[in-house]
């Protein structure tokens, strides 16, 4: 079979002798399911890059071979952007990249607002880290609450989450509480010692603006069920929530 190079110059050598598919069509379908379901960035996909050379290079150079899957992985998001499979929609920074402003891709079919990539990047940058959640997200046709997120964790917590980058004034965020989840959440009674194991899940970057919404919350029946946290805890790996009354809890296990 003759090799020939395909639209973004990787070169396709067909199947095995035992019929697997072969590394790059492997590589090429992780990359393409991940853009079809969000935004990322090289971030998420250049281990996917580390080949047999690169991977006995991380043990005596770990850095050296990132670096080389790094590159590997931007070059091959630009040639499948070249090839219309990918849309490059931007550059985000956060402070947990160290400063540096990193290309945002996602699938044409995504169909990205371009508006929210730092809500979308920042959302997903936490949820990466809830391997074990099952987890439908952003433009995901099952979020029945008009959430950024659901999340259903294995000790069987449900949570509706919310991503605030604080952008929004808090007359809109409780306007979103009102349409959203009013009516809408069943709350457990204490009585029958129930547990509230369906939450909406608050992220937002600074404990001021956590007391500023469980002052406007108290008296609501949202208050019984939210749960607040700091986005840059979640992301150093904390699962330490708190509720409107200032109690905190564990609300699942490693991750998810």
């Amino acid at each position: 079979m003759d090799a020939s190079p395909d639209a973004t110059g990787t070169v396709d050598r067909g199947r095995s002798p035992r019929g697997r598919p072969d590394s790059a069509r492997r590589r090429r379908r992780t990359v393409l399911t991940i853009a079809a379901r969000r935004p990322f960035s090289v971030e998420q996909v250049w281990r996917e890059f580390l080949t047999e050379t690169l991977m006995d290079l991380m043990r005596t150079a770990p850095e050296r071979a990132e670096a080389k899957a790094r590159e590997k992985a931007r070059l091959y998001l630009n040639g499948l952007v070249r090839a219309e499979r990918l849309v490059e929609l931007g550059e985000v920074q956060l402070n947990e990249w160290g400063g540096k402003k990193r290309k945002v891709f996602a699938s044409p079919s995504l169909q990205v607002n371009r508006g929210w990539l730092m809500h979308d990047t920042m959302l997903w940058e936490w949820l990466d880290r809830l391997p074990n959640a099952r987890v439908a997200a952003g433009y995901d046709d099952r979020l029945r609450l008009n959430e950024d997120a659901l999340t259903t964790f294995t000790n069987g917590c449900v949570g509706h989450v919310e991503m605030d980058t604080e952008s929004e004034s808090l007359a809109v965020v409780m306007k979103k509480f009102e349409e959203n989840y009013r009516g809408k959440i069943k709350i457990a009674d204490p009585q029958k010692r129930e547990v509230q194991n369906e939450l909406v899940l608050f992220v937002t970057l600074s404990e001021d603006r956590i007391a500023k919404l469980k002052e406007r919350l108290k008296g609501t029946e949202a208050a019984w069920y939210t749960m607040f946290a700091v986005w840059y805890d979640l992301v150093r790996g904390e699962r330490s929530w708190e509720t409107c009354g200032g109690k905190k809890a564990t609300l699942y296990p490693v991750g998810g």
